[in-house]
């Protein structure tokens, strides 16, 4: 009798435990500050999240070192913790290679659950300028040493200048790297550099104002944002493509049962037109790419940053 009240309190013990584990709250790590466009996107799925999975997801930004900081915190957490790192480009595909002691491996210390946002850059100058074309921009580069600004060393802005530099050698380009977007974008509008690569979501309402001219955005198609301007690969770079992207990923080792309820909860969400529309509204395309897919395309990114790194032969 008493070995029977024993094992229906362990069970009931067990079934409480697994309530509260399904109830308790999601995080969403934010390797960047708040108010950028990864912040922005975060936000506005944690509250698709929180509907579809019925319980709290919260946001918490985790900042430094382009993204580095917040990716090696993750990195530590226990398996199966209720957890998603919003990873991108910088902390899963550049930074491995171009920081020296980066205290984490983008390979192997998270467990992939999907690619959730894909984000052209645009390549922008005053709109003073002379310079009316991304041609106009290579002619001017033959000439002169032409100076740039992007948000920090290794940024997909920084690389996105430097394989349109690569394309055309006898283009002369300085990288003058900034603590974020804002602050080379300024001063691109004080004339203090010559051009930019910005992400479309930042940059687009200085060139809808007039006061920056967009000559062409990194995207194999044109933005739905602004169709007027021509893509890198039309404006006679033939082939040229450079996106920044976002996925989530969960703590090393976690349950394949985590990454498929978040994958059916997001399935969900992708296919809600509100939801699209409030992510092309800040300049982004929702993009859903899952299992097999989502690991083939890291690991191709992995190995073109990697040569572009080893190239420019940068290190932090």
């Amino acid at each position: 009798m008493m070995l029977k009240k024993f094992l229906t309190g362990v069970a009931l013990g067990t079934v409480v435990l697994a309530a509260s584990a399904s109830s308790a709250p999601y995080t969403i790590v934010v390797p960047f500050t708040p108010g950028g466009a990864s912040d922005s996107f975060a936000r506005i799925v944690a509250r698709e999240l929180n509907q579809e999975l019925g319980v709290p997801v919260i946001v918490e930004n985790r900042p430094g070192a382009g993204g580095s900081v917040g990716a090696a915190a993750f990195s530590r957490l226990p398996k199966n913790t209720r957890s998603i790192f919003l990873g991108t480009i910088s902390t899963h595909a550049i930074n491995p290679y171009l920081y020296k002691n980066i205290n984490y491996n983008a390979k192997t210390d998270f467990t992939p659950v999907a690619m959730v946002l894909s984000l052209q850059n645009m390549l922008a100058v005053n709109a003073k300028s002379n310079i009316q074309s991304v041609e106009d921009l290579a002619a001017e580069g033959k000439k002169r040493n032409l100076t740039f600004g992007s948000a920090g060393t290794g940024s997909s802005a920084h690389l996105s200048a430097e394989t349109m530099a690569m394309m055309r050698p006898e283009m002369q380009v300085t990288h003058i790297p900034y603590k974020g977007a804002n602050p080379a974008n300024m001063d691109l509008l004080g004339g203090q550099i010559d051009f930019v690569f910005d992400n479309i979501s930042s940059i687009l309402p200085q060139v809808q104002s007039g006061k920056l001219r967009g000559l062409a955005v990194t995207s194999k198609e044109r933005s739905h944002q602004a169709t007027g301007i021509p893509t890198m690969d039309e404006s006679g770079f033939k082939g040229y493509e450079v996106i920044s992207w976002f996925g989530f990923w969960l703590p090393k080792g976690s349950d394949k049962a985590m990454v498929d309820d978040l994958n059916k909860a997001l399935a969900k969400i992708y296919v809600k037109p509100e939801f699209v529309k409030s992510i092309k509204d800040v300049g982004a395309s929702p993009t859903l790419k899952t299992g097999a897919d989502f690991v083939a395309f890291v690991e191709g990114e992995q190995k073109r940053w990697k040569e572009m790194v080893e190239k420019l032969d940068i290190e932090m």
